[in-house]
């Protein structure tokens, strides 16, 4: 009923993922929340190109190394949260121009 009432969003948060799950034929996404969960990579982004809102809070990733690729282009992400990991190291994140809000 969630997914009806809002098409451009997912939520699958407190899930127990262990890996981003593969969102094939969701382009129109704007908003993905996959916070509270057990991610250790950030992968599977490659089918989401309106993608404005990426939630990974609360989960168990060390590297963000990802996020730009020719093959994955999150130009138009505007906020990325991902508080409460275990961050040690950050790659990548210039070619994200839009981004206005940053969460560690």
């Amino acid at each position: 009923l969630e997914r009806q009432a809002n098409p451009e969003k997912i939520v699958l948060d407190s899930r127990n993922l262990q890996a981003v799950p593969l969102l094939e034929g969701e382009e129109a996404i704007k908003v993905l929340v996959l916070s509270n969960n057990s991610i250790r990579k950030i992968d599977h982004l490659v089918s989401l190109p309106n993608l404005q809102v990426l939630d990974f809070s609360s989960n168990k990733l060390a590297e963000i190394n990802c996020f730009w690729s020719p093959s994955n282009n999150l130009a138009g992400l505007r906020q990325l949260s991902l508080g409460n990991n275990q961050i040690r190291n950050i790659k990548n994140l210039e070619n994200i121009t839009n981004l206005e809000i940053l969460d560690l």
